[in-house]
């Protein structure tokens, strides 16, 4: 299977294997997925300008972001970063949109904090310095920039596979 419905998932508190180890990757950026998740929580949040400190992309303001969270235990032998889940992971409404992790890396350091405030997430867990250490658990953060509609979503890895334990 390459997807789960997240809301489900966390109802049930279920834990899934992640893989796409099967999946060569041309470019080193692009690790592998191998471990265990656990969907925990799944918030959407319309930002508002009046209560913003930082400047924005239109985007995000005028739609709602995503936030996902979860626990993963990283399999693979060696380290990784954040950037496995932003480039093997979609989130898909049930019409079959599919929605890229969205990083804030990009957009600077107090955009990140404001963020991780506004969903009442632990600050020091800044989204994108988490590096993944073989064997721990560790609580992550991904955010989705989606449209402003009511619907399920599902948690899809792209060239791999996502079954329950």
């Amino acid at each position: 299977m390459k997807r789960v419905l997240i809301s489900k998932a966390i109802k049930e508190e279920t834990i899934f294997m992640i893989d796409n180890n099967s999946k060569e990757f041309s470019q080193p950026y692009y690790n592998s997925i191998n471990g265990r998740i656990k969907f925990l929580d799944f918030k959407k949040i319309k930002l508002s300008e009046d209560k913003l400190e930082e400047t924005y992309p239109n985007e995000l303001l005028q739609n709602p972001i995503a936030c996902l969270r979860l626990e993963y235990v990283n399999l693979n032998h060696n380290e990784n970063t954040i950037e496995i889940f932003e480039n093997n992971c979609n989130l898909v409404d049930l019409d079959e949109y599919s929605f890229k992790v969205f990083s804030t890396k990009g957009y600077g350091h107090g955009m990140e904090k404001e963020i991780y405030e506004i969903f009442n997430l632990p600050v020091e867990s800044f989204y994108g310095e988490n590096d993944f250490i073989p064997k721990i658990k560790q609580t992550i953060e991904l955010f989705f920039v989606v449209p402003d509609e009511d619907t399920d979503y599902y948690f899809e890895i792209i060239n791999g596979k996502i079954e329950e334990l």
